[in-house]
This record gives structure tokens, C-alpha cells and sequence, in this order.
């Protein structure tokens, strides 16, 4: 009885144990007077997630472009466009180039070009993509008009000598011996940066138009669609007679031929090898100055067959 009076009160007390909330459950307090509940590790909020940036729209704009590059640095030397956004801005370098433009010299543009990128970009990020949309306009800028005067003055200043040329073919070319690019500035109104621009655009194989086994100067003035202009030079030391300017399609090449004392030549416009017409045109000195003589046309045979 005894024994049985003692298991049924330590049930009683471990049932008793048992049903008693826990700290965590009542609130009681623990150590350094905290509940439970409060001491309990806060679970970290999710951070909202950042909205993505939309890449920058393209945009349209109208940039104006000089009739003449200059020298910059950019990957080494090399020539420059100068741009403006308004006629009333000072013009700027363009490093950059602008997708679908194919630039002349001498010819000042006003261009539409669509714009992507930041309108803002900082220092770091990527230069801006242009490309164009349109050519608004395309001019050569007018020179400003010279008096008879000032142009007398002008030739006056580029002559370097007033004797007349015996040629060692024979025949003679009419003096002066002139400082050339001046010279052909000064006949075809552009400025001597722009012919020495050209110059270095334009390469051309050397021509000696006498004889003597030096080559003599030919110019580039620039071009109006296929057709090119030339100046011709017979040089001798620091100057050259000037022999003729002509306009046509093709690169001048010499020919081993001579006519009053000067190289015949001959420019190809056309594709030799194709089938199709090409173009011999033959020029020609007159004892005074060059002129085309012919135009002869040839045509490769093809047999479309094989």
C-alpha cells in the first residue's frame, strides 16, 4: 500500500511538471531580464529588388560638318571632321565616325544621324553610336570673291620664276615656274589646306611628264561624282609650270609616248577585267597645255558558257 501510494504521487508530480507552460510560452523572463520572445534573432527582411534600367532610347539630331578635317590625336595621328550641333557653336573635333556617311572634302554637310546611347555618358562608358539618316545639304562654301587686283597680288606672291621652259624633248612651256599648290589654289579657289589634304588622301603614282627622269607634280583638286579634276605640273627645284587642268574619269598613267615634248597619258574608268565597256581616255599636250585627244572604249570578252 505504501508502495503504491508512493508511485501514484510521483506520477501526480511528473503529470504536474509536464503541464506547466514553458518560459518561452508564458513570457517569463531570462537572463539579463529579456523575454524570450524579444531576445529572439530578428529574421532579415528581403531587400526589394532593384528595377532594372531600361537601355536609352535612340534619338534623332542634326549635326553640321566643316568642308575641311584638321590634324588630332587619337590612335596615333591621323585627320579629324570638325562637327557643330547650331551654326551659332564653335566647331569641335569628331573622333568618332558616323555609320553610313562617306566624307568629301571641301563639301560642308548638314547630316540628320539617329543617336544611341546616353545622352550624358560618363568619362568611362562607350562613345555614342551615329548613324545616318539623312544628308540634308551638301555645298561647297563660297569663296569669298577676289577683285582682279587681289588676285594679281596673289599669283604675284606664288611665282618663284618668269622664264620660259626649254623642255629636253624639245619644245618650250610658257613661264612663270610657280610655288604649286599655291597656284592651283589660287585657280580653283580652294584653300592650300585642303589641296595638301587631298594630297595625302589621294595618292597617286609618280608621273615625269618631261623626261628627264624626275617626277613632276600632278594634283588632285577633288571630284564631282565619277569625274576628277587634275592640275599639271613640269617641275623644276622648288616650283613647276603649270600645263593644263583637266576633269575626268580615271587616274592619270603615263604612257611611253610624246607629243610636242610632253608624256602622252592615259586614264581607265571601268573594269578591265569584267565584262563590260572601259574607257581609255588619251591626253594629250598641245605645245601650250594638256587637253583629252579620245576617248577610246574596249569591251573583254566573256564567255558566259563556261
Amino acid at each position: 500500500m505504501i508502495g503504491s501510494s508512493r508511485h501514484a504521487v510521483w506520477m501526480t508530480l511528473v503529470f504536474c511538471i509536464a503541464c506547466e507552460p514553458s518560459a518561452t510560452q508564458s513570457g517569463a523572463t531570462v537572463p539579463n531580464g529579456a523575454s524570450a520572445t524579444q531576445g529572439a534573432p530578428e529574421t532579415p527582411s528581403a531587400k526589394p529588388k532593384e528595377k532594372a534600367e531600361s537601355p536609352a532610347k535612340a534619338w534623332d539630331k542634326t549635326i553640321f560638318v566643316r568642308d575641311k578635317r584638321v590634324d588630332c590625336e587619337g590612335e596615333g595621328p591621323r585627320l579629324c571632321m570638325q562637327v557643330r550641333e547650331a551654326e551659332s557653336e564653335e566647331w569641335s573635333l569628331f573622333y568618332g565616325k558616323i555609320e553610313g556617311f562617306s566624307y568629301e572634302e571641301g563639301y560642308a554637310y548638314e547630316l540628320r544621324v539617329k543617336v544611341d546611347g546616353a545622352k550624358s555618358p560618363p568619362a568611362d562608358a562607350p562613345s555614342q553610336r551615329l548613324r545616318l539618316v539623312e544628308v540634308v545639304s551638301k555645298e561647297k562654301p563660297p569663296n569669298p570673291t577676289r577683285s582682279p587686283e587681289q588676285k594679281a597680288q596673289l599669283l604675284a606672291e606664288a611665282t618663284l620664276a618668269k622664264s620660259d621652259l626649254k623642255l629636253p624633248r624639245g619644245g618650250t612651256v610658257a613661264g612663270p615656274c610657280w610655288k604649286t599648290l599655291r597656284h592651283a589654289a589660287i585657280e580653283s579657289e580652294l584653300d592650300t589646306e585642303v589641296l595638301e589634304t587631298l594630297a595625302q588622301r589621294v595618292s597617286l603614282p609618280p608621273i615625269d611628264l618631261d623626261g628627264d627622269g624626275t617626277a613632276d607634280d600632278v594634283l588632285f583638286l577633288g571630284a564631282a561624282g565619277m569625274i576628277s579634276t587634275y592640275a599639271f605640273y613640269v617641275r623644276r627645284g622648288e616650283c613647276g609650270y603649270h600645263v593644263g587642268t583637266l576633269s575626268f574619269n580615271g587616274v592619270p598613267e603615263p604612257t611611253p609616248r610624246f607629243s610636242k615634248g610632253l608624256r602622252e597619258l592615259e586614264a581607265t574608268s571601268g573594269c578591265p577585267e569584267c565584262c563590260e565597256e572601259t574607257h581609255h581616255v588619251q591626253i594629250t599636250f598641245d605645245g601650250n597645255r594638256y587637253a583629252i585627244t579620245g576617248d577610246r572604249v574596249t569591251k573583254k570578252r566573256c564567255d558566259h558558257n563556261r
